[in-house]
């Protein structure tokens, strides 16, 4: 093949000719430039590529490449073109834009990069042993792992709890992909908790998660502030955690006396942490300095209950569950039998429908009037 191609600009020009599979024995006038393919295939032929050019003599001998000229890729199977460079070593790229062609000619040689994939997989094993994959990052050479699409949480009715490594260590958040010179691929281990849970970390978290399946990842702290549920329909996983220095809130008025359970001709009000508990399941937690706030301004209002956990419990089960609480200077209708200011214990916890308490430790002290 013998292409001939002349450009005229700027009083520049030049004659291409692109040289390969040709059987042709004389060569165009000009500058010749060689371009070695180390591999590659430029319109079907691999043989060495060459152009020929001639400039006006206030012209700078700037060339183009035989992609840029011809339009057409020069291609080698899995493997992408980085540049062109003036030794078969690749120490010294040429520059198209700065460098000139010298009067004696000039031969470049195809650098080839190998077309390598990096990626971070998110996986987990299923109860088969086998290997999960819930989605791949393609990365460079030094990217760290971020799991931004959030493939962990693809697996359903599960909750990530965090990232592992290949070995089951926490996996090192500042840990950059080694890259190399073929694929590799880093599998990031997901660790699950069966279930729709909410991970919950700060107070915010926890008055947020009221509604929720609620998983405790360490202490919190109220410092004072006021919480409480009221009622609660699912699953509390404490994990041995502590919940403390928090105030519950208990109003006496017209709209908040219901009957007492004991005798339904009186009026009382309750005040616990829960509330009422239904299909609900409690575990592995202690509530610590918890502060019951009375105030009951309504002179119908016959009893007052605190009850520190819960007041009644339908199908629900409370297991290893500690509570410490007080109720300092209630504040009652000055007619208010103070013996009617219950703190209830656990014999109190009104269960119905098969519902368990295991292990539940109350202390609670009722302190000034």
């Amino acid at each position: 093949m013998l292409k001939r191609l002349t450009v005229y600009g700027l009083l520049l020009l030049f004659v291409l000719c692109l040289v390969g599979c040709s059987n042709k024995n004389t060569e165009p006038k000009g500058i010749k430039v060689v371009y070695e393919l180390n591999g590659g295939v430029f319109q079907n032929c691999t043989l060495p590529i060459k152009q020929y050019y001639e400039f006006d003599n206030d012209s700078k001998r700037l060339i183009k490449s035989p992609e840029t000229l011809s339009k057409s890729s020069i291609l080698k199977s899995g493997y992408t073109l980085e540049g062109w460079y003036k030794d078969s070593s690749f120490t010294y790229r040429w520059d198209f834009d700065k460098d000139e062609l010298p009067l004696e000619g000039l031969t470049l040689y195809a650098k080839w990069n190998k077309d390598v994939k990096y990626s971070y997989n998110v996986c987990y094993y299923d109860s088969n042993n086998k290997l999960i994959i819930l989605g791949t990052y393609e990365v460079k050479e030094g990217e760290v792992f971020d799991d931004w699409r959030g493939f962990a949480s693809d697996r359903k009715n599960y909750t990530p709890l965090k990232y592992l490594d290949e070995f089951g260590e926490d996996w090192d958040e500042t840990f950059k992909h080694p890259g190399g010179e073929d694929d590799l691929a880093i599998n990031v281990f997901v660790e699950y908790i069966e279930g729709d849970y909410e991970l919950v970390s700060t107070a915010k978290e926890l008055k947020n998660a009221r509604t929720k399946n609620i998983y405790l990842l360490n202490d919190i702290d109220f410092n004072g502030d006021e919480f409480s549920f009221s009622s609660y329909n699912k699953i509390f996983k404490g994990n041995g955690y502590t919940v403390k220095n928090f105030k519950v809130l208990i109003k006496g008025d017209k709209s908040s006396g219901v009957d007492d359970h004991l005798d339904s001709s009186l009026k009382a009000v309750y005040g616990s942490v829960f509330g009422n508990l239904n299909n609900a399941t409690i575990t592995d937690v202690t509530f610590e300095n918890v502060e019951f706030v009375v105030n009951v301004g309504y002179d119908l209002i016959n009893k007052v209950y605190i009850s520190p956990l819960c007041v009644n419990m339908t199908n629900s089960n409370i297991k290893n569950v500690s509570i410490t609480a007080n109720c300092s200077n209630p504040k009652l209708p000055s007619n208010f039998d103070l013996n009617n200011l219950i703190i209830t214990n656990d014999d109190h916890i009104i269960k119905k429908e098969n519902s368990v308490v295991e292990n539940l430790d109350l202390i609670i002290s009722k302190g000034e009037n």
